[in-house]
């Protein structure tokens, strides 16, 4: 997070007190109730993003299925930002479909996070089952990382997923996709997908509380 200036920044009750270094912030304190609060900050390297707002998958790979399921709608259902990538069946049955990401450097790494907002409806198909998988030989082996059963469901889902991808990780032939599949005719299935980050730092802020430090002064 690089700054302009080398400088500490005070301000009154409310404000955030920063300090830099080598221009860079490297902490800052918020002073809340007369004591302040520390935070140690952590420099996030983002090895993909995707926010669909080119409006199109041209760099995703479809596998199985018709290319048509997947789509980019001008929606935030998901819990991002308009547009996002949408997965839509209605009344047939496909088997599987399987979204694939471009190939993602991952040498030097062992562990890496991929995060983002999701919404799931499948509505009277409790045989639709989601799934994200990982890859380093092209496909032909794809391992689970995260996975989740339309039958266990009582109502939509929607959630921000963190999920830890060690499988795959530390070669040059990475790739992960979003997975669809069910062993029955669907009557209707939506799952809308934004904000696809993979990332080497498992956290939604940049921030993590370190300590308190008490005063006794008010702040004025």
């Amino acid at each position: 997070m690089p700054c302009i200036h080398n400088q500490a920044i005070f301000g009154a009750l409310g404000n955030l007190n920063l300090f830099l270094m080598n221009n860079r912030l490297t902490q800052f304190s918020l002073p809340v109730l007369f004591c302040f609060l520390s935070f140690n900050l952590f420099a996030q390297n983002i090895l993909f993003f995707d926010d669909f707002s080119v409006g199109n998958i041209d760099d995703w790979t479809v596998y199985s299925g018709t290319t048509d399921l997947w789509n980019i709608d001008q929606s935030s259902a998901a819990g991002g930002s308009a547009p996002e990538l949408v997965f839509s069946v209605i009344n047939t049955n496909i088997g599987e479909s399987r979204l694939v990401s471009p190939i993602i450097y991952t040498s030097g790494y062992t562990t890496l996070y991929l995060s983002f907002p999701q919404y799931f409806y499948p509505l009277s198909s409790p045989g639709a089952i989601i799934s994200v998988e990982t890859t380093s030989d092209g496909g032909a082996t794809w391992n689970t990382v995260w996975q989740l059963n339309g039958g266990d469901l009582t109502d939509a889902y929607t959630a921000f997923e963190v999920i830890t991808l060690t499988e795959d990780v530390g070669t040059d032939n990475f790739q992960f996709s979003m997975k669809y599949e069910s062993a029955q005719s669907t009557l209707l299935v939506n799952w809308f997908i934004d904000d696809i980050k993979i990332s080497d730092v498992p956290i939604l802020f940049d921030a993590l509380p370190v300590n308190i430090l008490g005063t006794s002064s008010p702040f004025y």
